[in-house]
C-alpha cells in the first residue's frame, strides 16, 4: 500500500461531492430503517445497507481527510 504522503490530496470539487453522497447515505440509511420495520429481515435490506455502508465510509472518509482510504490509494495519482 501506498503511503499518505505518495498520494495527491482530493480536490476540493470532488470533496465537495464525497459531502452530497454522504447527505444521501445519511439519508438512505433512515429509508433502510423504516424498510426494516416494515418488511423485516430480507436479503434486499442486508445488500442495500452494505452497499450504503461502503459508499459512507469511502465518501466520508474523503471528505473529511481529503485522501482515499487505505485499501483505495492505488487508485489516487502520484505526487
Amino acid at each position: 500500500m501506498m503511503d499518505r504522503n505518495k498520494v495527491k490530496k482530493v480536490k476540493f470539487f470532488y470533496r465537495f461531492l464525497c459531502g452530497f453522497i454522504v447527505s444521501v447515505c445519511l439519508f438512505s440509511i433512515i429509508g433502510i430503517v423504516v424498510m426494516l420495520f416494515e418488511e423485516g429481515i430480507d436479503l434486499r435490506i442486508l445488500f442495500f445497507s452494505l452497499a450504503v455502508g461502503v459508499m459512507l465510509h469511502v465518501s466520508a472518509s474523503v471528505m473529511l481527510t481529503g485522501y482515499p482510504p487505505k485499501y483505495l490509494r492505488w487508485t489516487s495519482g502520484h505526487e
